[in-house]
């Protein structure tokens, strides 16, 4: 253990939780076995001359139990052994090269498992071919004081100058064989590789939670190594259970209501999608994936807007919007574009915010039977392309979410529809505005990671790194701009990918990796055991690779480019000193940055908190907005 084989469990404690979980599912347990147990363990060593004990021993000194009950329980926590117990990555290798070179493999292990349940571990992990099995439960002398290795010695007849001993433990693995004549090999103990569901320190949580962080992990690291690609381990380690905690809470909030059509959301869906049929094949009928954007559900519905700051507020979601921007939802003509740009003596680059609202008023009154036959031509083709989609009776969307903007334009571009009943979403997060617009809190929508408002913590960890975060899920496709119809079909036209191919392939890379996770959480015992994760536990990997990142991770994003409004860099676009001689230019690349953090770490370098401090600094500037300064 821990050489040749790898538990899914950080400490033997996490197997007996484990068998707790399985045991009150089959009604034979109610309460506290895992603390009951470890009693059992130490009663039964205290009673044994040797201190050395079996597995039936430590179930025949359980409490409170009949012997049926122990049976059964003994049973289930061998059958949790079998199933938790894999194979070494490190170690496995040197173990066929020793086979193939013709040494004589000798097991040694202090063990409370029975001979024959560790073999059967064994081989099912593909170790066979050995000469000896020693277990300490059988003969009653365990490697820690040296006994168990000169009962290997006696009954094989053999010298310790003939042996090389490779375990993980420095005293019973290294210093006795040692003394033995045995030439030792010491290898780290731990973890085989510490990613990024390190350790918590001190977290808040319920200790099912902590059990089960624990159990994550080190399903994590028995499959993941340092030598596998920094995209991949991403993947693996931080989407991976992203996507399997958020499949996993869908599936549930499924289940309890009645859902005729279900349609994953461009282009952020496809991962989501992908993820959710692996694991739940059953909903394949119902599942569906729906080329649709913000911007492109918008325009089906700027004629049903009441006043223009109602469309200001769904149409700029993000401080940095520009004037292209919104001339690009009312599709203005390109000659009353010039109009537009000449009146408000700006350029398509500038910032709409700079602009006077009761200007840009104004000016698009001047346009509105343009915008409005154009809204009615979006919501005509849009429609269409519904009809195609089977969009009616109960509906839930799934996305990464965020404000909910998607599904409130879409509600009022289908208004109307015969057949269609519920619109319900179903979101990654939620994250209110700080002053929410009209009519987005009352859409029937779900998170699994909840309900922020912007001022929540895990809320500024997603804002400070959305463009890292949005990555994570991002679709080969551009973004969906507009529907047209085609020789008699509704189609979506598409903006282009703002993407470098490079970058294409790292995200790729990145989302193979995330789906290997699911398929082997799926064909793993974690889908049998019905262990679930909480929203708490499957973000705390991404908390640590963005919110606190390290210079490695900046390097992964120096290509990376993100859309909103205008396409912007993921990191710092200019040297410290290009900032400092240009002030007003870094004031406006940190504002507009989508990483913050990122920007922040790659300008300066430097360990630092950054996120704490953009914190600090987003408190200031609230407090100074309420009072006026």
């Amino acid at each position: 253990f821990d050489t040749l084989i790898k538990r899914d469990a950080i400490v033997p404690e996490q197997v007996f939780f484990l068998v707790e979980v399985i045991a009150k599912q089959r009604g034979l347990f109610q309460e506290n076995f895992t603390l009951l147990r470890k009693q059992a363990e130490e009663k039964a060593r205290r009673k044994s001359n040797t201190g050395e004990v079996s597995l039936l021993e430590i179930y025949a000194s359980f409490d409170g139990l009949i012997p049926l009950q122990k049976q059964e329980l003994y049973e289930l926590e061998v059958q949790t052994e079998l199933d938790i117990c894999q194979a070494n990555h490190a170690m496995k290798p040197i173990y066929e090269w020793c086979l193939q070179h013709g040494k004589k493999i000798l097991l040694i292990s202090d063990m409370y498992l029975p001979h024959d349940v560790i073999s059967a571990i064994l081989k099912k992990n593909g170790y066979t071919d050995y000469k000896r099995l020693f277990v300490s439960c059988e003969y009653q002398v365990s490697k820690n004081n040296g006994l168990l290795f000169s009962k290997a010695i006696e009954e094989l007849s053999i010298a310790g100058n003939q042996i090389i001993h490779i375990g993980d433990s420095l005293k019973a693995d290294f210093l006795i064989p040692k003394r033995q004549g045995f030439s030792s090999k010491l290898i780290f103990n731990c973890l085989s590789y510490e990613g990024y569901l390190r350790k918590r320190k001190n977290a808040q949580w319920p200790k099912n939670d902590l059990q089960s962080y624990d159990i994550l992990r080190a399903f994590i690291s028995n499959r993941v190594s340092k030598q596998d690609d920094a995209f991949e381990r991403i993947g693996y380690e931080i989407l991976g259970p992203l996507l399997v905690g958020f499949c996993q809470w869908l599936q549930e909030k499924l289940q309890q209501i009645d859902i005729d059509h279900i349609y994953f959301l461009a282009r952020d869906g496809k991962i989501l999608q992908s993820a959710f049929l692996e694991l739940y094949p059953e909903w394949n009928p119902k599942v569906h994936y729906l080329y649709i954007s913000r911007k492109a559900a918008i325009k089906s519905v700027l004629d049903k807007f009441e006043t223009y700051d109602e469309i200001n507020q769904v149409l700029i979601s993000f401080s940095n919007a520009t004037i292209a921007d919104l001339l690009d939802c009312y599709a203005l003509p390109i000659h009353l574009r010039k109009s537009f740009l000449t009146a408000v003596s700006a350029k398509e680059t500038d910032r709409l915010k700079d602009i006077a609202t009761d200007r840009q008023k104004m000016l698009i009154n001047t346009f509105q039977d343009i915008i409005r036959e154009y809204a009615n031509i979006q919501r005509f083709a849009l429609n269409e392309y519904l009809n195609e989609k089977q969009f009616w009776g109960n509906i839930g969307l799934v996305d990464i979410g965020w404000a909910g903007r998607i599904q409130w334009c879409l509600q009022r571009a289908v208004e109307n529809r015969v057949g269609l009943k519920t619109i319900n979403g179903f979101y990654l997060g939620i994250i209110h505005p700080d002053h929410a617009e009209k009519g987005l809190l009352n859409l029937s929508r779900t998170a699994f990671l909840g309900e922020m408002t912007k001022s929540s913590l895990m809320a500024r960890e997603i804002l400070e790194t959305a463009g890292v975060f949005e990555m994570m899920f991002l679709n080969e496709e551009g973004s969906t701009c507009e529907y047209a119809i085609v020789n008699g079909e509704a189609k979506p036209i598409f903006d282009s990918q703002e993407q470098s191919e490079e970058m294409l392939k790292n995200i790729r890379r990145l989302q193979d990796s995330a789906l290997r996770f699911v398929k082997d959480i799926k064909g793993s015992w974690s889908i049998r055991y019905g262990l679930t994760w909480s929203p708490q536990m499957v973000f705390c990997g991404y908390e640590n690779f963005a919110v606190h990142p390290r210079t490695k991770e900046l390097e992964l994003y120096k290509e990376a480019k993100f859309k909103n409004g205008e396409v912007q860099a993921v990191l710092a676009e200019h040297t410290l000193l290009f900032y400092c001689l240009h002030p007003r230019k870094f004031l406006k690349d940190m504002e507009q940055s989508t990483n913050r953090v990122f920007f922040l770490k790659s300008l300066f370098k430097i360990p630092f908190p950054y996120f704490h401090f953009l914190m600090k600094l987003s408190n200031i500037m609230r407090q100074a907005k309420r009072k006026g300064k």
